[in-house]
């Protein structure tokens, strides 16, 4: 990593420990990855299976409380 010159020479030395890591080494590029395959593929098709509106995302009008259906019932 580069040095940042609007940081402490503390934090940038810490940057630089820190890429020694086996943590940084291995887990780090698994974590982007899984992250990428989330935000890039699964965050869209939620888009697509959910479209119906739940809980405090939809309207007032047509929100639907399971309880409402145990009440019409009675």
């Amino acid at each position: 990593m580069k040095a940042f010159p609007f940081l402490t020479n503390y934090v940038n030395q810490t940057f630089e420990n820190e890429k020694g890591r086996l943590d940084y080494i291995f887990l780090r590029p698994i974590l982007q990855v899984s992250y990428f395959f989330l935000k890039a593929i699964l965050f869209p098709l939620k888009f697509l299976f959910h479209r119906r509106a739940y809980g405090f995302e939809a309207p007032a009008s047509t929100a639907y409380w399971p309880r409402d259906e145990v009440l019409r019932h009675r």
